[in-house]
């Protein structure tokens, strides 16, 4: 393999990934991990250290979590759209963390009870005894969610 030039990025200092920004960033994970495979299997024919584009790959894909993740956390930016087609197109800004194994979602606009406006997460799903559920905080004057427990939505309990 012929050495390349040296890729230096200075990505901009922030702590959100956009919605195509976080896609990217797994598409570079799969692809560097899919080319290493591939040349892992070639055996003694080529040597991965060797090949100084595999290495900035993930160089890169390092920074780029290490800028998107703070204490434990993914955020991403995107947007959900009108659906009915029948009203005009409105575009409703959403933030998605990831947290310590647990997933939030936060509408713009919506909270919940206990936490400050424009700071709550009305919208969470995890894992609780090994059954998967939605955690919905439906009305903002309730400290109380609503809980769905998602089990019989596995496509194992699908109806023959």
């Amino acid at each position: 393999m012929k050495k390349s030039t040296k890729i230096t990025t200075n990505p901009p200092k922030k702590t959100k990934l956009g919605f195509l920004e976080a896609q990217l960033l797994q598409a570079c994970k799969v692809i560097t991990s899919y080319t290493t495979d591939l040349l892992y299997r070639l055996d003694d024919q080529v040597e991965l250290s060797d090949v100084e584009e595999l290495q900035q790959a993930r160089d890169v894909i390092d920074r780029y979590e290490k800028m998107a993740t703070q204490s434990g956390k993914l955020l991403i930016e995107c947007s959900i759209s009108e659906q009915c087609s029948e009203l005009p197109g409105k575009k409703l800004p959403v933030n998605i963390m990831v947290e310590h194994g647990k997933l939030w979602i936060q509408p713009v606009g919506f909270g919940d009870k206990t936490s400050a406006d424009g700071h709550g997460w009305p919208i969470g799903m995890e894992v609780w005894e090994g059954r998967l559920r939605l955690i919905i905080f439906d009305d903002i004057n309730t400290e109380d969610p609503r809980i769905i427990d998602l089990e019989n939505a596995r496509e194992c309990s699908r109806d023959d």
